[in-house]
């Protein structure tokens, strides 16, 4: 199951309410109260003619190479069509780079 939840009360002083998303990735056949991984997402609002972006992704350790970051690219591209994936700041994140975007 994949959750969106917006972030707003209460935010860093400087974060525009509305605009700050994390996306969280949970099994089902795990009985976990907390995400497997999550992704975090920049998204303005249609009037301000901006993309949505991907912040940052995080799977658990224990769990990558399961198709869970991928997973939340396709949910977050689904919700917000214009995504758009900035550079990845790992090996693992290049290798997700190249699949979910290989241009």
């Amino acid at each position: 199951m994949i959750l969106f939840r917006q972030l707003n009360d209460p935010i860093p002083p400087d974060w525009i309410p509305g605009l700050h998303w994390q996306v969280e990735y949970h099994d089902d056949a795990c009985d976990c109260s907390y995400p497997l991984g999550i992704a975090w997402v920049s998204a303005p609002l249609p009037s301000d003619y901006g993309n949505a972006n991907v912040d940052y992704v995080q799977v658990a350790d224990h769990e990558r190479r399961k198709g869970i970051a991928t997973a939340l690219i396709a949910a977050c591209r689904e919700r917000w069509p214009g995504l758009w994936l900035t550079d990845a700041i790992s090996e693992a994140g290049e290798g997700l780079l190249a699949k979910v975007d290989p241009s």
